[in-house]
């Protein structure tokens, strides 16, 4: 490695740029940004993405930022026009040879692409003469076999939506279901031109090598923000309310309908439970469809939906609980999982995706997808004191591997190496 190797990332937030303030479990692109830069101070990274109105490239702490502006619409009125009178695909290639331009000024000897399913993934068709891999975030096209939980459909889409949001406005459950199946096509036509992937499941693994069989796949962990190391969780079930926690996304597949099935079963058997819900506002419509098509509702059943917070409450919320549910369809590697297992918190889950990867080594209890009374019994079962301290040992000790922060930088690293050095 020369003294000024130049590394560009292109990914979807900007890592770092102005600091944002992150909720939900976001926020490990940041927290590998800082550490990676921490441990080679001599690499002069850059890092290029779309934003709503900044195009200026600024330097900070050492990093380049290159933002491409990307004029969604800033208000109700220009956001309608935009979905209504501009071909937005025309647009995107613009702004994509845009990004391509800025790639160029910056002279990267290897440049590293977070994800192929979102906009700036684009970017692929353009760098034939430059190395680069593609982090595998998840896989959309692999998701949208499972993009509605059992029971729900297209249909439930339009009970979510207001007439004029569907038709009018273009905006709703129906756009963001069309948006996530053009990402899926998007990642498809991509796929087979990437030469080489970072990814860290089974699962991930074996789809890249279905899209793209003459690529190459290395393996690097992630990092997760450092707010959830140093403290641990201890085991505190007091017989009498059980706590619970879950971290998901509003996404359908995300299992909300495991959640109040699951929490139905056991207040049916006499169970008091507390299951606290982030990442789901309360006035969120979805949960209306959920409630109604289940004829479940939340409150009831002791589910309750605690919004999008910091990382800082998500973290009290764990350390509090008597367990960690994570009920999505499909997944990769949920960084809820990975909070959770860092500070030892007893962990069961959906056996899809990559979490098998996630939970091995006893790190965690796997059930079948859409079983709520084996959830339900599961979710006793390791509030039981032997069982929960034999689940929490084995969670820490295989996070605590997995996300080193100076093991991951150094495979990082190294990864780059390879692909310098064997490029065409």
């Amino acid at each position: 490695m020369s003294d000024n190797m130049r590394i560009l990332w292109v990914t979807q937030n900007g890592g770092n740029y102005k600091n944002p303030t992150v909720t939900g479990t976001g926020g490990w692109i940041g927290a590998m940004q800082e550490a990676f830069c921490k441990r080679n101070p001599e690499v002069e990274l850059g890092i290029t993405f779309f934003h709503p109105f900044d195009n200026d490239d600024v330097s900070n702490d050492g990093v380049t930022y290159l933002p491409v502006e990307y004029d969604y619409g800033k208000t109700p009125l220009k956001k309608w026009i935009y979905r209504h009178s501009r071909n937005e695909e025309q647009y995107l290639n613009e702004r994509v040879l845009a990004m391509r331009d800025k790639v160029v000024s910056f002279h990267p000897d290897i440049v590293h692409i977070w994800g192929v399913e979102d906009k700036h993934a684009q970017l692929i068709s353009y760098l034939t003469d430059i190395p680069s891999v593609v982090h595998i975030q998840g896989f959309a096209s692999a998701c949208l076999f499972s993009y509605f939980a059992p029971g729900f459909s297209v249909e439930s889409l339009k009970s979510a939506d207001k007439y004029l949001d569907r038709v009018f406005f273009k905006r709703g459950e129906t756009f963001e279901y069309r948006g996530f199946v053009s990402r899926a096509e998007r990642e498809t036509k991509l796929a087979p031109k990437v030469k080489n992937w970072i990814g860290r499941t089974e699962w991930d693994r074996t789809i890249s090598m279905l899209l793209s069989p003459s690529s190459r796949y290395f393996h690097c962990d992630e990092l997760l923000r450092s707010s959830f190391t140093g403290n641990n969780w201890e085991y505190h079930y007091n017989g009498k309310i059980l706590n619970i926690q879950s971290t998901i996304s509003y996404d359908w597949y995300k299992g909300m309908d495991i959640i109040l099935k699951t929490a139905l079963v056991l207040k049916e058997i006499g169970v008091c439970v507390c299951w606290n819900i982030y990442g789901w506002e309360k006035e969120n419509k979805k949960i209306g469809v959920f409630t109604k098509t289940l004829g479940i509702n939340p409150n009831d059943v002791g589910v309750y939906l605690k919004g999008c917070v910091d990382g800082s409450e998500i973290k009290n919320g764990l350390l509090s609980c008597d367990c960690y549910v994570h009920t999505s369809y499909i997944e990769n590697s949920s960084n809820a999982i990975a909070e959770a297992q860092l500070l030892g918190v007893p962990v069961i889950a959906q056996n899809v995706g990559g979490t098998p990867t996630m939970l091995r080594d006893d790190s965690g209890m796997l059930v079948t997808p859409n079983d709520p009374y084996v959830m339900a019994s599961k979710i006793l079962e390791i509030t039981k004191q032997e069982i929960s301290e034999f689940y929490s040992l084995n969670a820490k000790t295989l996070a605590k591997k997995r996300h080193n922060p100076d093991v991951v930088c150094g495979d990082l690293m190294n990864i780059y190496n390879t692909i310098i050095k064997t490029a065409d």
